[in-house]
């Protein structure tokens, strides 16, 4: 579907989109506090990551008619239209709520613009790997923030997670947050930068990815993420086990092991700590009594057996929790712990259904196109789409702001690439 040269307009404004999001939390509570927008000012703060998705698509779309190229859908695109344009519909349809669909969707599926916009330009392979470089290198400088504000000024760590609306989490230690202000999305993003650096390292052998490494780790651990850190492991496991690079894995182990032993003493007895955080892993994993994720997951599923078609876009996970209450109906507030639960009771069996099509259409292709190539790159992108909805079964990891750009944004460069390769050969 290519049919845009490389653009450096739409590059920069690609990078500045995401070095703005991590910092845009921060922003928003400073200026207009943590509560929902009431005032024109208000609404205007909270979109601005909108205007600048509206800007790339306005700037995409002028560039689509100046060059005045036809735009053929490939398989893999209908694919994902569909997937889009029924859960939008049917999600709009059950909720008969305009005003907590538009959340649902800015939510859920505005962020999945992405994935088109980067499929209409043609970017050639060291362009795109520059472009990528500088997407996520800011998320090191978000994590070496962290640590700063996380040993130098907790106080000022603290009373921001309190203005931002959340609470300070503790697990052992205080959770870090670093300017997002919540500990899980953060844990996320420093796990999804280390898988980055890690396949940088494997491609180029650089001191640089471990230093970066190291700080993406000493994030991950101090923000007590379980699903991050358990789904980083298993991505390293399945990455090392098809490019075995004994110096480069020996060399990563190295670094996170020497960030363990660096924290040793913070961390009060590190082996308690993991033995605490192996034994909370297997609870839940287990379906526990009493563990609040399983208990969550229990009304979740009753919900879903009372509501099999679904109860609306909006009316479920965060959206529903922000603006419902337990009592009001057709709502489902306790799916805010698993995204796959959480779009069962949005749109029904239909919604799980047909973003399972979505992810084996995404599987078959990329993992045929792998075995006939060996493209390290899409390899790395294949492993982002599996880590991040393994972590999708315990978090609502696709509803998490930015993070879900960035996500269908790197399906989309997982999509030119299939069709590169496939044009190539």
């Amino acid at each position: 579907m290519n049919v845009i040269s490389d653009s450096k307009t739409f590059r920069g404004l690609l990078i500045f989109f995401f070095a703005f999001g991590l910092v845009f939390p921060t922003v928003r509570v400073l200026l207009i506090g943590n509560t929902t927008s009431t005032s024109f000012f208000q609404y205007c703060v909270s979109a601005i990551p909108e205007f600048i998705v509206l800007l790339m698509t306005v700037y995409t779309g002028w560039r689509l008619v100046n060059e005045g190229n036809k735009i053929q859908l490939t398989t893999i695109d209908w694919v994902v239209l569909a997937f889009v344009a029924s859960n939008v519909m049917l999600g709009f349809f059950l909720a008969q709520n305009i005003k907590l669909s538009l959340y649902g969707f800015r939510m859920s599926y505005l962020p999945m613009v992405f994935y088109f916009l980067i499929r209409f330009y043609d970017l050639e392979n060291d362009v795109l790997e520059k472009t990528l470089y500088f997407i996520f290198l800011p998320v090191v400088f978000l994590s070496a923030i962290g640590l700063i504000l996380y040993f130098f000024m907790p106080e000022l760590m603290i009373q921001m997670i309190l203005r931002a609306g959340g609470h300070v989490g503790e697990y052992f230690i205080t959770r870090m947050t670093s300017l997002l202000w919540t500990p899980v999305v953060f844990g996320t993003f420093t796990i999804a930068a280390f898988l980055y650096f890690f396949y940088k390292a494997i491609d180029n052998d650089r001191w640089s990815n471990y230093l970066f490494m190291a700080i993406l780790w000493s994030g991950t651990v101090l923000s007590v993420s379980r699903g991050a850190v358990i789904s980083l492991f298993f991505g390293l496991l399945v990455f090392s086990f098809f490019f075995f690079r004994i110096k480069i894995i020996t060399k990563t182990v190295l670094v996170m092991a020497a960030v363990i032993v660096l924290f040793a003493n913070f961390l009060n007895q590190p082996s308690e700590f993991f033995k605490w955080f192996l034994g909370s892993s297997v609870q839940t994993v287990s379906l526990q009594k009493g563990v609040t994720r399983v208990e969550l997951w229990k009304f979740g599923f009753r919900n879903l057996k009372q509501h099999p078609f679904g109860h609306g876009l909006g009316m479920t996970g965060h959206v529903g929790v922000r603006f419902m209450n337990a009592q009001a109906a057709h709502v489902d507030i306790f799916s805010t712990d698993g995204w796959f639960l959480k779009l069962a009771n949005e749109t029904g069996l239909w919604g799980l259904f047909s973003y399972m099509a979505l992810s084996l259409t995404f599987m078959i292709c990329f993992a045929k196109r792998i075995r006939q190539n060996k493209n390290l790159l899409l390899f790395f992108l294949l492993l982002f789409f599996v880590v991040f909805n393994i972590q999708n079964i315990g978090s609502n990891v696709l509803d998490f702001y930015l993070f879900s750009y960035l996500f269908w944004l790197l399906m989309g460069v997982a999509v030119n690439q299939y069709y590169k390769v496939e044009l190539e050969r």
